[in-house]
Protein backbone atom coordinates (compact mmCIF):
# COMPACT_ATOMS: atom_id res chain seq x y z
CA UNK A 1 0.00 0.00 0.00
CA UNK A 2 2.82 2.90 0.63
CA UNK A 3 4.45 1.95 -2.87
CA UNK A 4 1.21 2.80 -4.34
CA UNK A 5 0.58 5.88 -2.42
CA UNK A 6 4.07 6.34 -3.34
CA UNK A 7 3.16 5.86 -6.79
CA UNK A 8 0.69 8.26 -6.89
CA UNK A 9 1.82 11.11 -5.08
CA UNK A 10 5.33 11.24 -7.72
CA UNK A 11 2.52 11.41 -10.54
CA UNK A 12 1.78 14.39 -8.65
CA UNK A 13 5.34 16.03 -8.38
CA UNK A 14 5.09 15.01 -4.53
CA UNK A 15 8.28 13.73 -5.16
CA UNK A 16 10.15 16.98 -3.38
CA UNK A 17 7.89 17.32 -0.64
CA UNK A 18 9.36 17.75 3.31
CA UNK A 19 7.26 16.66 5.69
CA UNK A 20 7.73 17.28 9.38
CA UNK A 21 5.56 14.52 10.76
CA UNK A 22 4.43 13.97 14.90
CA UNK A 23 7.40 16.09 16.27
CA UNK A 24 7.77 18.99 14.17
CA UNK A 25 7.81 22.79 16.43
CA UNK A 26 5.52 25.03 15.44
CA UNK A 27 6.84 28.76 15.71
CA UNK A 28 3.60 29.68 17.84
CA UNK A 29 4.47 29.28 21.44
CA UNK A 30 1.61 30.71 23.36
CA UNK A 31 -1.45 28.31 23.24
CA UNK A 32 -4.50 28.91 21.53
CA UNK A 33 -7.87 30.26 23.45
CA UNK A 34 -11.24 29.19 21.84
CA UNK A 35 -11.48 26.88 19.63
CA UNK A 36 -7.50 26.24 19.47
CA UNK A 37 -5.05 23.48 19.98
CA UNK A 38 -1.72 22.38 21.29
CA UNK A 39 1.32 24.35 19.64
CA UNK A 40 2.68 21.21 18.41
CA UNK A 41 1.15 19.84 14.98
CA UNK A 42 2.09 17.76 11.78
CA UNK A 43 2.95 20.10 9.12
CA UNK A 44 3.42 19.54 5.52
CA UNK A 45 5.71 21.61 3.30
CA UNK A 46 5.36 21.49 -0.89
CA UNK A 47 7.92 22.79 -3.35
CA UNK A 48 5.97 24.89 -5.67
CA UNK A 49 5.93 22.60 -8.94
CA UNK A 50 3.88 20.09 -6.17
CA UNK A 51 1.54 23.07 -4.92
CA UNK A 52 0.97 23.64 -8.46
CA UNK A 53 -0.20 20.19 -9.45
CA UNK A 54 -1.95 19.85 -6.50
CA UNK A 55 -4.71 22.27 -7.80
CA UNK A 56 -5.69 23.36 -3.98
CA UNK A 57 -7.97 25.70 -2.80
CA UNK A 58 -8.78 27.24 0.46
CA UNK A 59 -11.35 28.80 2.65
CA UNK A 60 -11.87 30.79 5.89
CA UNK A 61 -13.17 29.00 8.82
CA UNK A 62 -16.15 31.57 9.52
CA UNK A 63 -19.66 31.97 11.00
CA UNK A 64 -22.64 30.02 9.04
CA UNK A 65 -25.97 28.91 9.15
CA UNK A 66 -26.27 25.28 9.30
CA UNK A 67 -29.35 23.86 7.50
CA UNK A 68 -30.74 20.55 8.67
CA UNK A 69 -33.12 18.42 6.48
CA UNK A 70 -36.47 17.05 6.77
CA UNK A 71 -37.69 13.82 4.93
CA UNK A 72 -41.60 12.99 5.22
CA UNK A 73 -43.61 10.77 2.99
CA UNK A 74 -46.83 12.18 1.41
CA UNK A 75 -49.39 12.50 -1.34
CA UNK A 76 -49.69 13.96 -4.68
CA UNK A 77 -53.49 15.26 -4.65
CA UNK A 78 -55.72 17.36 -6.90
CA UNK A 79 -55.22 21.19 -6.26
CA UNK A 80 -59.12 21.79 -5.37
CA UNK A 81 -58.20 25.71 -6.31
CA UNK A 82 -58.26 24.28 -9.75
CA UNK A 83 -60.83 22.11 -9.65
CA UNK A 84 -64.14 22.81 -11.43
CA UNK A 85 -67.97 20.39 -10.80
CA UNK A 86 -70.25 21.17 -13.72
CA UNK A 87 -74.11 20.20 -12.03
CA UNK A 88 -77.15 20.22 -14.37
CA UNK A 89 -79.15 23.70 -13.64
CA UNK A 90 -82.18 22.27 -15.17
CA UNK A 91 -84.61 19.50 -15.56
CA UNK A 92 -84.15 17.35 -18.86
CA UNK A 93 -82.77 14.48 -20.60
CA UNK A 94 -79.31 13.73 -22.22
CA UNK A 95 -79.47 14.38 -25.96
CA UNK A 96 -75.65 14.20 -26.86
CA UNK A 97 -72.18 13.26 -25.14
CA UNK A 98 -69.51 15.07 -27.06
CA UNK A 99 -66.70 14.16 -24.11
CA UNK A 100 -65.67 11.55 -22.14
CA UNK A 101 -63.48 10.72 -18.87
CA UNK A 102 -60.03 11.54 -19.38
CA UNK A 103 -60.50 13.39 -22.49
CA UNK A 104 -58.89 17.16 -22.32
CA UNK A 105 -60.98 19.97 -22.94
CA UNK A 106 -60.56 23.93 -23.38
CA UNK A 107 -62.56 26.51 -21.34
CA UNK A 108 -65.77 27.12 -23.23
CA UNK A 109 -66.10 24.17 -24.80
CA UNK A 110 -69.28 22.21 -25.38
CA UNK A 111 -68.54 19.05 -23.15
CA UNK A 112 -72.75 17.79 -23.60
CA UNK A 113 -76.12 18.82 -24.91
CA UNK A 114 -78.73 18.40 -22.40
CA UNK A 115 -82.45 18.97 -24.26
CA UNK A 116 -85.11 20.69 -21.42
CA UNK A 117 -88.92 21.55 -21.84
CA UNK A 118 -89.00 23.77 -19.01
CA UNK A 119 -85.68 25.70 -20.60
CA UNK A 120 -87.97 26.41 -23.27
CA UNK A 121 -90.75 27.38 -21.01
CA UNK A 122 -88.16 30.07 -19.22
CA UNK A 123 -86.93 31.24 -22.89
CA UNK A 124 -90.47 31.80 -24.23
CA UNK A 125 -91.46 33.76 -21.03
CA UNK A 126 -88.29 35.68 -20.86
CA UNK A 127 -89.20 36.77 -24.93
CA UNK A 128 -92.76 37.55 -23.46
CA UNK A 129 -91.15 40.08 -21.53
CA UNK A 130 -88.98 41.84 -23.95
CA UNK A 131 -91.89 42.43 -26.18
CA UNK A 132 -93.40 44.28 -23.26
CA UNK A 133 -90.80 46.46 -22.51
CA UNK A 134 -90.05 47.02 -25.66
CA UNK A 135 -94.20 48.02 -25.81
CA UNK A 136 -93.93 50.10 -22.73
CA UNK A 137 -90.55 51.75 -23.15
CA UNK A 138 -92.33 53.24 -26.46
CA UNK A 139 -95.75 53.97 -24.98
CA UNK A 140 -93.33 55.86 -21.96
CA UNK A 141 -91.48 58.31 -24.88
CA UNK A 142 -94.47 58.88 -26.34
CA UNK A 143 -96.16 60.27 -23.66
CA UNK A 144 -93.19 61.97 -22.43
CA UNK A 145 -92.90 63.69 -25.71
CA UNK A 146 -96.46 64.58 -25.37
CA UNK A 147 -96.85 66.00 -21.81
CA UNK A 148 -94.03 68.08 -22.43
CA UNK A 149 -95.89 69.68 -25.66
CA UNK A 150 -99.00 69.97 -22.76
CA UNK A 151 -100.88 67.58 -24.77
CA UNK A 152 -100.82 64.44 -22.11
CA UNK A 153 -102.11 64.70 -18.86
CA UNK A 154 -99.14 64.38 -15.46
CA UNK A 155 -101.69 61.44 -14.71
CA UNK A 156 -101.45 59.57 -18.18
CA UNK A 157 -97.83 60.42 -18.16
CA UNK A 158 -96.95 58.77 -14.71
CA UNK A 159 -99.02 55.74 -15.67
CA UNK A 160 -97.12 55.25 -18.76
CA UNK A 161 -94.29 54.94 -16.56
CA UNK A 162 -95.15 53.30 -13.73
CA UNK A 163 -96.26 50.18 -16.58
CA UNK A 164 -92.40 50.47 -18.11
CA UNK A 165 -91.06 50.43 -14.81
CA UNK A 166 -93.03 46.87 -14.10
CA UNK A 167 -92.15 46.12 -17.76
CA UNK A 168 -88.48 46.49 -16.83
CA UNK A 169 -89.06 44.39 -13.27
CA UNK A 170 -90.32 41.90 -15.12
CA UNK A 171 -87.73 41.82 -17.76
CA UNK A 172 -84.87 41.45 -15.56
CA UNK A 173 -86.58 38.86 -13.66
CA UNK A 174 -87.04 36.93 -16.33
CA UNK A 175 -83.37 37.59 -17.95
CA UNK A 176 -81.49 36.20 -14.70
CA UNK A 177 -82.07 32.51 -14.53
CA UNK A 178 -81.06 32.81 -18.47
CA UNK A 179 -78.09 34.22 -17.63
CA UNK A 180 -76.78 32.22 -15.00
CA UNK A 181 -77.54 29.30 -18.13
CA UNK A 182 -74.69 31.63 -20.31
CA UNK A 183 -77.19 32.72 -22.00
CA UNK A 184 -77.15 36.54 -23.59
CA UNK A 185 -79.33 39.14 -24.23
CA UNK A 186 -78.27 39.37 -27.86
CA UNK A 187 -78.93 35.87 -28.13
CA UNK A 188 -82.07 35.53 -26.64
CA UNK A 189 -83.23 38.25 -29.15
CA UNK A 190 -82.47 36.18 -32.16
CA UNK A 191 -85.46 33.92 -31.02
CA UNK A 192 -87.67 36.31 -31.59
CA UNK A 193 -86.52 36.79 -35.24
CA UNK A 194 -86.47 33.16 -35.90
CA UNK A 195 -88.79 31.50 -33.50
CA UNK A 196 -88.01 27.60 -33.34
CA UNK A 197 -89.25 25.66 -30.23
CA UNK A 198 -86.93 22.73 -31.05
CA UNK A 199 -83.98 25.07 -30.80
CA UNK A 200 -85.43 26.43 -27.34
CA UNK A 201 -85.42 23.31 -25.36
CA UNK A 202 -81.62 22.56 -25.92
CA UNK A 203 -78.86 23.85 -23.89
CA UNK A 204 -75.19 23.10 -24.28
CA UNK A 205 -73.46 22.47 -21.03
CA UNK A 206 -70.04 24.03 -21.48
CA UNK A 207 -66.30 23.60 -19.56
CA UNK A 208 -65.84 26.35 -17.25
CA UNK A 209 -61.87 25.74 -16.88
CA UNK A 210 -59.40 24.33 -19.23
CA UNK A 211 -58.20 20.58 -18.14
CA UNK A 212 -59.15 17.42 -18.09
CA UNK A 213 -61.96 15.59 -17.79
CA UNK A 214 -61.83 13.64 -14.48
CA UNK A 215 -65.48 12.34 -13.33
CA UNK A 216 -67.93 11.65 -16.32
CA UNK A 217 -71.16 9.06 -16.13
CA UNK A 218 -73.61 10.40 -18.50
CA UNK A 219 -75.35 8.30 -21.58
CA UNK A 220 -77.75 9.94 -24.10
CA UNK A 221 -81.48 9.70 -22.84
CA UNK A 222 -80.48 9.72 -19.25
CA UNK A 223 -82.74 11.93 -16.69
CA UNK A 224 -81.25 15.03 -14.86
CA UNK A 225 -82.26 17.05 -12.74
CA UNK A 226 -81.31 20.67 -11.56
CA UNK A 227 -78.77 19.24 -9.03
CA UNK A 228 -77.16 16.39 -11.06
CA UNK A 229 -73.18 16.69 -11.51
CA UNK A 230 -72.82 16.25 -14.77
CA UNK A 231 -68.80 16.72 -15.09
CA UNK A 232 -65.62 17.11 -13.05
CA UNK A 233 -62.92 19.15 -15.19
CA UNK A 234 -59.70 19.53 -13.36
CA UNK A 235 -56.73 21.38 -14.30
CA UNK A 236 -53.59 19.17 -13.47
CA UNK A 237 -51.19 21.81 -14.30
CA UNK A 238 -50.56 22.36 -11.09
CA UNK A 239 -51.17 19.99 -7.96
CA UNK A 240 -50.85 19.58 -3.95
CA UNK A 241 -48.50 17.90 -2.00
CA UNK A 242 -49.60 17.03 1.05
CA UNK A 243 -47.64 15.46 3.79
CA UNK A 244 -47.41 15.36 7.77
CA UNK A 245 -44.43 16.65 10.13
CA UNK A 246 -43.65 15.84 13.55
CA UNK A 247 -44.85 19.49 15.71
CA UNK A 248 -41.46 20.01 16.55
CA UNK A 249 -40.45 20.06 13.45
CA UNK A 250 -43.39 22.14 11.76
CA UNK A 251 -42.22 25.29 13.69
CA UNK A 252 -39.07 25.20 11.17
CA UNK A 253 -41.29 25.31 8.31
CA UNK A 254 -43.12 28.33 6.69
CA UNK A 255 -44.76 28.93 3.63
CA UNK A 256 -43.08 30.05 0.69
CA UNK A 257 -39.87 26.91 1.81
CA UNK A 258 -39.17 24.68 -1.10
CA UNK A 259 -39.53 21.27 -1.36
CA UNK A 260 -37.96 18.45 -3.14
CA UNK A 261 -40.16 16.12 -3.97
CA UNK A 262 -39.56 12.38 -5.38
CA UNK A 263 -41.34 9.47 -6.79
CA UNK A 264 -39.93 6.46 -5.95
CA UNK A 265 -41.80 4.35 -8.86
CA UNK A 266 -39.71 6.06 -11.29
CA UNK A 267 -36.57 8.34 -11.60
CA UNK A 268 -39.09 11.32 -11.12
CA UNK A 269 -38.38 14.45 -8.96
CA UNK A 270 -39.68 18.21 -8.47
CA UNK A 271 -39.44 21.16 -6.47
CA UNK A 272 -42.30 22.27 -4.70
CA UNK A 273 -43.04 25.51 -2.78
CA UNK A 274 -44.49 25.40 0.68
CA UNK A 275 -48.36 26.82 0.66
CA UNK A 276 -50.11 25.69 3.92
CA UNK A 277 -49.00 24.86 7.10
CA UNK A 278 -51.69 23.75 9.18
CA UNK A 279 -52.29 25.70 12.76
CA UNK A 280 -53.80 22.44 14.28
CA UNK A 281 -51.89 19.38 15.12
CA UNK A 282 -53.41 16.18 14.65
CA UNK A 283 -54.38 15.13 18.35
CA UNK A 284 -53.89 11.69 18.15
CA UNK A 285 -50.17 11.47 16.27
CA UNK A 286 -49.37 15.21 17.11
CA UNK A 287 -47.91 15.93 13.50
CA UNK A 288 -49.11 18.85 11.63
CA UNK A 289 -49.98 19.25 8.00
CA UNK A 290 -48.43 20.60 4.97
CA UNK A 291 -49.02 21.43 1.85
CA UNK A 292 -47.08 22.16 -1.16
CA UNK A 293 -47.53 23.57 -4.60
CA UNK A 294 -45.95 21.56 -7.64
CA UNK A 295 -46.32 22.49 -11.35
CA UNK A 296 -47.10 19.54 -13.56
CA UNK A 297 -46.91 20.72 -17.31
CA UNK A 298 -45.89 17.52 -18.31
CA UNK A 299 -48.42 15.87 -16.41
CA UNK A 300 -46.49 13.64 -14.80
CA UNK A 301 -47.38 13.57 -11.32
CA UNK A 302 -50.56 12.03 -10.92
CA UNK A 303 -52.98 12.81 -8.06
CA UNK A 304 -52.65 9.62 -5.34
CA UNK A 305 -49.45 8.82 -5.98
CA UNK A 306 -47.03 8.27 -2.93
CA UNK A 307 -44.05 10.78 -2.76
CA UNK A 308 -40.92 11.03 -0.70
CA UNK A 309 -40.15 15.07 0.55
CA UNK A 310 -37.22 17.26 1.47
CA UNK A 311 -36.65 20.34 3.14
CA UNK A 312 -34.26 22.28 4.57
CA UNK A 313 -35.27 23.49 8.17
CA UNK A 314 -34.40 27.05 9.06
CA UNK A 315 -30.81 27.01 9.60
CA UNK A 316 -28.75 26.97 13.39
CA UNK A 317 -26.19 29.15 13.54
CA UNK A 318 -22.78 27.92 13.94
CA UNK A 319 -19.35 30.60 14.91
CA UNK A 320 -16.53 28.21 12.91
CA UNK A 321 -17.26 25.98 10.11
CA UNK A 322 -15.86 24.88 7.26
CA UNK A 323 -16.54 23.32 3.97
CA UNK A 324 -17.41 19.55 4.73
CA UNK A 325 -15.15 18.78 1.52
CA UNK A 326 -12.22 19.94 4.26
CA UNK A 327 -12.83 17.71 7.09
CA UNK A 328 -11.26 14.51 6.60
CA UNK A 329 -11.20 10.91 8.22
CA UNK A 330 -7.57 11.12 10.61
CA UNK A 331 -7.35 7.38 12.68
CA UNK A 332 -11.04 7.40 14.07
CA UNK A 333 -11.00 11.03 14.77
CA UNK A 334 -11.18 14.52 12.36
CA UNK A 335 -8.62 16.98 10.86
CA UNK A 336 -8.36 19.64 8.49
CA UNK A 337 -5.01 21.17 7.24
CA UNK A 338 -4.52 25.30 8.33
CA UNK A 339 -2.58 27.06 5.64
CA UNK A 340 0.22 28.42 7.40
CA UNK A 341 2.24 29.71 4.94
CA UNK A 342 1.76 29.79 0.79
CA UNK A 343 3.47 26.05 0.74
CA UNK A 344 3.02 24.79 4.68
CA UNK A 345 0.30 23.10 5.86
CA UNK A 346 -0.87 21.97 9.47
CA UNK A 347 -2.55 18.87 10.45
CA UNK A 348 -5.24 20.16 12.56
CA UNK A 349 -7.10 17.67 14.63
CA UNK A 350 -10.82 19.18 15.42
CA UNK A 351 -13.83 18.10 16.81
CA UNK A 352 -16.74 18.12 14.33
CA UNK A 353 -20.59 19.20 15.23
CA UNK A 354 -23.21 19.49 13.17
CA UNK A 355 -23.42 19.89 9.16
CA UNK A 356 -25.35 19.95 5.95
CA UNK A 357 -24.76 19.49 2.36
CA UNK A 358 -22.80 22.47 1.81
CA UNK A 359 -20.49 23.06 5.82
CA UNK A 360 -19.79 21.78 8.91
CA UNK A 361 -19.63 23.08 12.37
CA UNK A 362 -15.71 22.77 14.32
CA UNK A 363 -16.43 22.96 17.61
CA UNK A 364 -12.72 22.44 19.14
CA UNK A 365 -9.58 22.63 17.40
CA UNK A 366 -9.83 25.64 14.86
CA UNK A 367 -10.49 29.37 15.25
CA UNK A 368 -12.54 31.55 12.86
CA UNK A 369 -10.61 33.34 10.24
CA UNK A 370 -7.82 30.24 9.97
CA UNK A 371 -7.68 29.22 6.05
CA UNK A 372 -8.13 25.46 5.91
CA UNK A 373 -7.55 23.74 2.34
CA UNK A 374 -11.37 22.65 0.85
CA UNK A 375 -10.56 20.86 -2.04
CA UNK A 376 -7.42 18.10 -2.42
CA UNK A 377 -7.24 17.96 0.58
CA UNK A 378 -7.43 14.27 0.43
CA UNK A 379 -3.45 14.49 -1.48
CA UNK A 380 -1.86 15.99 1.73
CA UNK A 381 -3.35 13.24 3.55
CA UNK A 382 -2.23 10.73 1.60
CA UNK A 383 1.73 12.59 1.76
CA UNK A 384 1.05 12.57 5.45
CA UNK A 385 0.38 8.86 5.77
CA UNK A 386 3.14 8.05 3.88
CA UNK A 387 5.58 9.54 5.27
CA UNK A 388 4.53 8.77 8.53
CA UNK A 389 4.28 4.78 8.26
CA UNK A 390 7.90 5.38 7.18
Amino acid sequence: MKHEITKFASSLGFGMILLAAGCSKSSESNSRQDNSTASEQPTVTLTEAALANANLTFAEAAPASIQSEITAFGEITLNTERVASIVSKVEGEVQKVLKQLGDPVMAGETLAVLESQSLAADIVSYLQTERDRRFYLAAYIREEELFKKKLSSSEDFYQAEQAYRKAQIAHAAALQPLELLNFREGQLHGYMEAPDEAVLTLLEVKAPIEGVITKQSLIPGQAVTADTELFVVADLSEVWVDFQVPLETAMEISAGDHVGVSFTGRDLQGDAIVKYVAPLANEINRTVQVRATLKNKEGNWRPGSPVKVRLSAKGTKADVTVPVEALLDLNGGFAVFVKKTANTFELRQVRPGHRDTSNVVIQSGLAAGEPVVSANAYLLKAQWQMHSDQ
